[in-house]
Parts: C-alpha cells; structure tokens; sequence
C-alpha cells in the first residue's frame, strides 16, 4: 500500500520533471 502511493507520486514527480523539459 504504501509502496503503491510513493510510486504514484515518483511517477506524478517524474511526469511533471519530463513536461517541465519539454516546456524548457
């Protein structure tokens, strides 16, 4: 359970790094 909500979180953390370069 508490593995699940810290992979959403690294893969929201992740989504938000790549759009943020993409942005750049």
């Amino acid at each position: 359970m508490h593995g699940q909500k810290q992979k959403s979180l690294t893969m929201r953390l992740r989504e938000i790094g790549v759009l943020n370069v993409c942005v750049e």
